[in-house]
């Protein structure tokens, strides 16, 4: 199984593509990693990118790439992950910084829940935002 493609009015959520990981690399070795598990060498974050797409075929869920639909640009991540540390699944995005202040993460994670809810892919006992993630707030 791979990604669907899931639409917004703004975003399409779509599969990763190779080419995508240039750009998420970026993010792993910048201080803006704080938000998603902290800096990772360039081989940590490839691991990490392959771990988001080989999910789809594992467990049935993953990561997308959301694009903006009116430029095609690509503007940050999506997905629902379930890392081996962790003890839940977890629903979590990033935007590349000229892409926040839009509602776009909220936009892309909307479709995200509805799809799951209507699934059996799991059940949702409790949602929250990390403090820290000021913008989210």
């Amino acid at each position: 199984m791979i990604a669907p493609i899931l639409s917004t009015d703004r975003l399409t959520l779509r599969p990763y593509r190779l080419s995508d990981f240039q750009r998420l690399a970026e993010i792993y070795e910048s201080p803006r990693s704080h938000y998603i598990g902290g800096l990772r060498s360039r081989d940590k974050a490839w691991r990490d990118f392959a771990s988001d797409v080989g999910q789809w075929v594992l467990l049935g869920f993953g990561g997308w790439a959301i694009e903006e639909r009116s430029s095609g640009a690509y503007v940050g991540i999506v997905g629902l992950n379930f890392p081996v540390e962790f003890p839940e699944r977890e629903l979590g995005w990033i935007l590349w910084e000229e892409f926040e202040g839009k509602g776009y993460a909220f936009e892309a994670a909307l479709p995200v829940i509805m799809r799951l809810l209507s699934s059996s892919l799991i059940r949702w006992s409790a949602i929250s935002i990390r403090i820290i993630n000021v913008q989210s707030g």
